[in-house]
């Protein structure tokens, strides 16, 4: 059942990162002289590894059974740090990603009439994928079933 929710969670972040990536193709024109770009930093286990995009787990809230999850496409400007290759990390492994985000700011007149400031994320893209440790083995003695 977990496998399956996580499945069905990598989709909707997939999903959610190409209708990202096709609203900013389309806006890219007229905003690309108003956006900034802000570097960020992000710290948990890879989930998920092509060579197109990393997925991390930063966050896992075990009383609700959600993890909190960020998918960052890479390219090949992306540096590399305590590894030679992206095929040597693993699934499980803990990873720094330092991405750039770019954004803009955006005002919006809300229902009461006041301008309201928001900021909108364009895309991200991981820059720096800093190998911190590996996967931590399953403890468990052999004949039983760990949680």
């Amino acid at each position: 059942m977990i496998v399956k929710n996580r499945w069905i969670i990598k989709g909707a972040v997939v999903l959610f990162l190409l209708y990202l990536f096709g609203v900013a193709q389309a806006e890219q024109g007229k905003e690309e002289d108003k956006a900034v770009v802000v570097l960020k930093e992000v710290q948990g286990e890879v989930s998920a590894l092509t060579s197109n995009f990393i997925s991390i787990i930063y966050e896992r809230d075990k009383e609700k059974g959600i993890d909190y999850e960020i998918a960052l496409p890479i390219d090949e400007n992306m540096r590399l740090v305590h590894k030679r290759s992206l095929k040597q990390i693993q699934l499980g492994d803990i990873v720094r990603v330092k991405y750039k985000e770019k954004r803009k700011e955006c005002e919006e007149v809300g229902e009461d009439g006041t301008l309201k400031r928001k900021t909108k994320v364009i895309e991200r893209k991981a820059a720096v994928i800093t190998f911190v440790r590996p996967k931590r083995p399953e403890i468990g003695i052999k004949g039983l079933r760990t949680r």
